[in-house]
């Protein structure tokens, strides 16, 4: 990204993806702040996380953001704003498709990169915008302030926080019922899903 590049996603990093789900997408266009990482994010955001909630959905698009914009300048200190679990694993250097960076989880982004077409079923996509959830009890409307003289968004720093908190990343049992090699990669919510493999214990 060029020097200006970067400076407009900046500028937008913080009121963006609030104001895309406090008041759709058009908004950010009507306020100047969409940039081209976030008409990239705004495609993936309809395609992926129209099952998440708010929390969730916000969560992810800061986070997505983040990664982004430190792929376009990776310099040490923009490097140094991304969380360590969010960094590159050997794997990663290996041909693999993209999408898979964007999976907060390393574990689960080293299985894809061997693995990603056992996971291109749609039930794998509804399952994880439904099963998705941040730890993070104060509700949406706390997750960010808006600046009464300038009307911009900015997230909360405690739930900036939050999510560069990666046991906050949790997935619930339903998934897990589906999925559950992937139960030593992601933390579980609500409960412990079912052993890989466990042993039949009907009596005959």
């Amino acid at each position: 990204m060029s020097p200006l590049a970067i400076e407009d996603e900046d500028r937008a990093s913080q009121d963006t993806p609030v104001r895309a789900i406090v008041e759709g997408w058009e908004s950010v266009e009507r306020a100047g702040m969409m940039t081209d990482s976030w008409r990239k994010l705004r495609i993936i955001d309809g395609l992926c996380l129209s099952k998440c909630g708010s929390v969730e959905r916000l969560a992810t698009l800061k986070m997505m953001h983040v990664l982004i914009t430190c792929h376009g300048d990776p310099t040490p200190a923009r490097m140094a704003t991304l969380p360590r679990w969010f960094r590159k694993r050997p794997s990663q250097s290996l041909p693999h498709s993209y999408a898979i960076d964007f999976f907060v989880w390393p574990g689960v982004r080293e299985r894809f990169v061997f693995s990603q077409h056992h996971y291109c079923a749609n039930i794998f996509w509804h399952l994880f915008g439904s099963s998705l959830t941040i730890l993070w009890q104060f509700g949406f409307n706390n997750c960010f302030m808006k600046d009464t003289v300038t009307g911009r968004f900015q997230l909360s720093p405690f739930f900036e926080d939050r999510i560069r908190d990666i046991n906050s990343w949790t997935m619930n049992v339903d998934f897990f019922d589906h999925f559950p090699e992937l139960c030593d990669d992601i933390p579980i919510y609500g409960g412990i899903p079912p052993k890989l493999g466990a042993p039949d214990t009907t009596v005959l």
